[in-house]
């Protein structure tokens, strides 16, 4: 059985929501009135196409509507998206007939299509650009390492800058990397990268407050 929830149920709870979220919870006035604005286009695209109930495969239809129709960006529908998604949450609290039901955490999150350059740097322009910095500097030995570990072991810039100390494992040669979503995996800590790595936690012992950071890349001025 299709789960449902009557157009007229999502429509009438919405003022007591919105004063919950402002006037009990102290959100944003903005933040507030951005939801209003969402949850306001969404119900008009069904009174607009007089569709009396709405169901999962109405909401991805809106979503839809968004991003041909409308030309939404990623950011702007997953906005309207979590107005969406928060205010059924809040019709599952209040026990509305049909929204227990309804399949709040399969809605997808949109994603831009990515437009950058699809080139890759040439082995003999990788060269260029590492041997270009510094290595005698602390600071310039930071990042050559940082960016060795991005071409070396194929890393985000994110992922790379995110490795805390206790992410590297020297007895069983593995460097743990958290990505994007929550995803984790491990890499092996290949020999030359493990050599300049314990390079730099040396190097990094003079940078001051390193002792109370976690994190394998700092950025502080060198104690005098």
């Amino acid at each position: 059985m299709v789960a449902t929830i009557s157009l007229t149920d999502f429509d009438c709870l919405r003022e007591d929501y919105h004063y919950l979220r402002l006037g009990i919870f102290n959100h944003q006035p903005s933040g507030v009135e951005a939801n209003e604005r969402d949850l306001n286009l969404f119900s008009h695209y069904f009174h607009d196409r007089n569709i009396d109930r709405i169901t999962g495969e109405g909401i991805l239809s809106f979503l839809t509507y968004l991003r041909e129709e409308r030309d939404s960006h990623a950011g702007a529908i997953n906005r309207k998206e979590s107005s969406i998604r928060s205010y059924l949450r809040y019709l599952r609290f209040t026990q509305v007939d049909g929204a227990d039901e309804f399949p709040i955490e399969s809605l997808p999150r949109a994603r831009e299509p990515y437009t950058g350059p699809k080139e890759a740097l040439e082995p003999d322009e990788v060269v260029r650009l590492l041997g270009s910095i510094d290595k005698n500097s602390v600071l310039g030995f930071r990042d050559f390492l940082l960016y060795t570990l991005i071409y070396r072991l194929g890393l985000r810039l994110g992922e790379a800058l995110s490795i805390d100390i206790k992410d590297i494992d020297f007895e069983k040669e593995i460097l743990h990397i958290h990505g994007k979503g929550r995803r984790e995996r491990k890499l092996p800590l290949l020999p030359d990268i493990s050599e300049l790595i314990d390079r730099w936690l040396l190097y990094r012992t003079r940078l001051c407050g390193a002792d109370h950071l976690d994190a394998l890349f700092i950025s502080k001025k060198p104690s005098t």
